[in-house]
C-alpha cells in the first residue's frame, strides 16, 4: 500500500481555513456547522485532513501560533478534550509525564 505524503503546513492551514475556529470553546465547526473529530482510543480528538490523522489539540495549537508544537502538548488540566487554547502547554514528554493530571496519556 502506498504511504501518503504529510501534508503541509500551509496545506493544513489552507484546509482548515474553510471552517470556523471557536476560540472560546476549543473547537473547530466544519462547513456542515458539526464540531469536527472523533475520540481516539485514548480519549483525544482526532481528525483526517488529506489523509492524515491529527489530534484537533494540534491543529488548535497550529490555527493559533501558525507552527506546529515543538514537543506534546500538555492539557495542563488533564482534561483530553478541553482544547481551549489557553488550556495547551507545548511541553517535553518528560515534563508532561510529571504532571499529575498526564498519567498514562499519549500526546
Amino acid at each position: 500500500m502506498k504511504q501518503l505524503k504529510q501534508p503541509s503546513t500551509g496545506e493544513v492551514l489552507e484546509y482548515l481555513s474553510k471552517f470556523s475556529y471557536d476560540k472560546e470553546k476549543g473547537t473547530i465547526i466544519n462547513t456542515k456547522n458539526k464540531i469536527i473529530g472523533t475520540k481516539d482510543k485514548h480519549g483525544y480528538l482526532v481528525y483526517n485532513i488529506l489523509g492524515k490523522q491529527f489530534k484537533v489539540h494540534r491543529l488548535i495549537w497550529l490555527l493559533e501560533t501558525k507552527e506546529w508544537p515543538i514537543g506534546i502538548i500538555d492539557h495542563e488540566d488533564g482534561v483530553k478534550d478541553n482544547n481551549k487554547f489557553g488550556n495547551l502547554k507545548d511541553t517535553t514528554q518528560k515534563v508532561n509525564c510529571n504532571n499529575p493530571n498526564n498519567r498514562n496519556r499519549s500526546d
